[in-house]
């Protein structure tokens, strides 16, 4: 079977603690012949809130069928 490992470290220079989210996805990963051409694009952003805030980067995928963010 095809298989990975990915190992996440994430280091926190604050004072106070940070809650952190991971998300991965492939680039253009729709599986077919033509997926270099799958239009695929990402965004960074950041938002702040009633003094909270996050940053992070939208992954924008254009499949025909079911595009999502």
């Amino acid at each position: 079977l095809p298989v990975a490992v990915f190992v996440w470290d994430i280091e926190n220079n604050n004072d106070y603690a940070l809650d952190v989210s991971i998300m991965f996805t492939m680039v253009n990963g729709s599986g077919h012949k033509d997926d270099k051409s799958g239009g695929h694009w990402n965004e960074p952003f950041h938002l702040e809130k009633d003094g909270e805030s996050v940053s992070g980067v939208l992954l924008h995928h254009q499949t025909p069928i079911n595009p999502y963010t």
